[in-house]
């Protein structure tokens, strides 16, 4: 046949199966399907063609001998006018074996009368006939070949992939493309159709019903298995399509990503391309390629949850809200925020009781400079925006965040479902035993600084002369530090501290180390507290220059902080006379008279009240005044109740006065022994030195 009788024969086919197709599938003229016969000549084949194309099935007719050749009833002359046709959009080539027609149709044939001499073995072959027409041939093979370049080029705009790869669909992995492709869109719209032509757009369209003709029975077969929570590895590559959301767990944490592409490799393997969002103070894609491995044979069905990367609208434990609600605290922290850390004991080296983290990852970069930043996507929402990002964004954010511990002063990468609001304890500041006008001064000084109500500067330098310093002396445990801790509470800020071991003695590293602490403290807002900070009070002297550059050192940062910075020291007596001008406030921290005393009692009892401890609230209040009459201060007092209570636990009792009486016995005997072995007491020897009066 020509190509008009071709084309004719095409058309008149089609029209014929509209009549008993589907309302859902309308067959095209415009594709055809072409049959092509291969005989390898083997001894009963050697005079049959090596390879003929039809238009129709093959089969053998009624009177073929074994000698006939398989073939159908259209045959096309020029296969090459065909392919190079511009009225031809799509060929599908099926492939059928002569030689395996015939070994499945043998015993169909009915022998002939053969002469009496017998005839020549290559004569045979024709002393046998079919009574009646054979059954059509099945296919052992078929490829899809596309014709129109203009199918081509607008498959191309649609899934990306390049010209010569759907030139060559004879290529697997080529035609796996497509017909993935047109699995993920088999229902809806195809994405991006719309910008296509018109015409452009039919024939998209008619192709996908041919693959949906072609290859619909293995995709209903997928789907039936993916509704049941299953997959086999020939249906696995159908769970990824581009921008599925999947799932995998690393150290115990749920992680999200989104598929990019997906590609199946040798040795029962798939390649994941995915991305999911970073963030360094602004959000960029971050890639990431898994290998899925299929561990159980071909044919083996696996639930879908139990494979190590999986999509996660297949997960029925939760994974996705607990995503949704990390990626919301996550999102919470794209600007500095101040925060609570509950991570269990094991994730640091050291234990810290109500630990805190400020959250800054535009500091954290400025800090932690890389000399050879990676090249990143950027394109993530704006952090100035208000509003909450959509799915899946914030499924797709990371597990773990940079914070700075006011604890041990490091930065630690901080798991972010372990993130919390901070509770602030503003009752502190009432509990605190000190007279009511030195408290008064404390809060006006501390609420007014750098409120719309606080005064400009009156230093002539602008920078100069804007920061609150008080200066909090007495002697230990009596209230100094849970001055400045109470005060952070209050006015809910970090509580920055900052002890003499931390600093150094080098006046070079002091003074880096204290500008790199005052600029933390500005930008967070925090109050600053350097507890015992003696060294850096005391007066100057001619015969130690070290001392007097820490002190000058000191005294020059001083001048340009604009936070709040609270002193604390046990040795005022040696106090340099520079830094009277200085500070704002110094307060004094007389030892507790027995009144004070009393009140630290009660304040740590109704604590205990309230803390699940074991223990005889009403006898212990009964015994205040008893327990008070002891000198001690208030870290004493505490440690006595922390000791107290340890040792009612270990014993198996309730916490009762007999255990503070105990502790606080063994603790007089250690205090009296270093008053005998000094010849004095620690207030009698600071007042004899000159640097307390108690």
């Amino acid at each position: 046949m020509d190509l008009k009788a071709i084309m004719e024969h095409n058309v008149h086919q089609v029209k014929r199966r509209r009549l008993n197709s589907p309302p859902t599938f309308t067959p095209s003229p415009w594709i055809f399907t072409i049959h092509t016969v291969v005989c390898k000549n083997s001894e009963l084949h050697l005079h049959h063609p090596r390879v003929q194309h039809y238009l129709d099935v093959p089969r053998l007719f009624k009177g073929d001998s074994k000698a006939s050749p398989l073939r159908g009833l259209k045959h096309i002359d020029d296969i090459d006018e065909i392919s190079k046709s511009d009225d031809i959009g799509v060929i599908l080539f099926k492939k059928y074996s002569c030689n395996e027609y015939y070994s499945r149709t043998e015993r169909l044939f009915d022998p002939l009368q053969q002469p009496k001499h017998p005839p020549l073995s290559n004569l045979l072959p024709y002393f046998y006939s079919l009574k009646e027409d054979g059954n059509e041939a099945q296919h052992w093979s078929e490829r899809v070949e596309l014709i129109s370049s203009s199918l081509k080029n607008a498959l191309h705009r649609l899934t990306d992939i390049n010209l010569e790869r759907l030139e060559n669909l004879t290529n697997k992995r080529n035609m796996d493309e497509l017909y993935h492709y047109f699995y993920f869109n088999r229902k809806g719209e195809p994405k991006g159709i719309s910008a296509l032509h018109n015409s452009d757009q039919d024939r998209v369209l008619a192709f996908r019903q041919f693959m949906e003709c072609t290859f619909g029975h293995e995709y209903d077969e997928a789907d039936r298995l993916f509704s049941q929570g299953d997959t086999s590895w020939k249906h696995l590559r159908k769970l990824f399509p581009p921008n599925e959301v999947v799932v995998t767990y690393r150290d115990g944490e749920p992680l999200a990503y989104l598929v990019q592409a997906c590609h199946q490799l040798d040795n029962l393997e798939l390649s994941l391309n995915c991305h999911s969002w970073g963030f360094d103070g602004a959000f960029y894609q971050e890639k990431t390629q898994f290998i899925l491995k299929w561990a159980s044979t071909e044919e083996e069905r696996v639930e879908i949850q139990d494979l190590e990367v999986h999509p996660l609208k297949y997960d029925d434990t939760g994974v996705e809200e607990t995503l949704r609600r990390r990626g919301e605290k996550f999102w919470q922290c794209r600007q500095r925020r101040f925060i609570a850390y509950t991570a269990p004991q094991s994730t640091f080296e050291l234990r810290t009781s109500n630990p805190r983290y400020m959250v800054d990852m535009q500091m954290y970069q400025q800090i932690h400079v890389d000399n050879n930043p990676p090249v990143r996507k950027y394109g993530g929402p704006d952090v100035t925006e208000a509003i909450s990002p959509n799915d899946p964004f914030l499924l797709l954010l990371p597990a773990t965040i940079h914070g700075f511990g006011f604890h041990d002063k490091k930065w630690r990468t901080l798991s972010v479902k372990h993130l919390s609001d901070i509770k602030w304890n503003t009752e502190a500041f009432k509990h605190l035993v000190l007279h009511h006008t030195k408290k008064d001064l404390i809060e006006a000084l501390i609420f007014s600084h750098n409120s719309v109500i606080a005064p400009t500067s009156t230093d002539v330098i602008e920078g100069k002369g804007n920061g609150l310093i008080l200066l909090l002396h007495g002697g230990p445990g009596t209230g100094k530090t849970l001055t400045a801790e109470s005060v952070a509470e209050l006015t809910e800020r970090p509580l920055y501290r900052v002890t003499c071991g931390d600093i150094g003695t080098n006046a070079e590293d002091v003074e880096g180390y204290l500008e790199t602490v005052f600029h933390l403290g500005t930008q967070w807002n925090c109050v600053v507290l350097l507890d015992e900070a003696d060294i850096f009070l005391e007066e100057r002297s001619p015969a130690d220059l070290q001392r007097n550059a820490l002190v000058s050192v000191f005294l020059r940062v001083l001048e340009y902080y604009e936070g709040i910075l609270i002193l604390t020291s046990n040795r005022i007596g040696t106090f340099d006379e520079a830094f009277k001008s200085r500070v704002q406030l110094t307060l004094h921290y007389p030892p507790l008279d027995q009144d004070g005393r009393q009140r630290i009692w009660n304040n740590f009892i109704n604590r205990l009240d309230h803390s699940g401890v074991k223990a005889h609230i009403d006898k212990l209040k009964d015994k205040v005044d008893m327990l008070s009459a002891h000198e001690l201060n208030g870290r004493e007092i505490r440690n006595a109740i922390q000791t107290a209570t340890l040792l009612a636990q270990f014993r198996g009792q309730t916490l009762g006065p007999r255990h503070l009486k105990e502790v606080i016995k063994v603790s007089n005997e250690f205090e009296q022994y270093l008053t005998d072995v000094h010849g004095h007491s620690s207030s009698e020897w600071a007042r004899a030195q000159g640097t307390r009066a108690d």
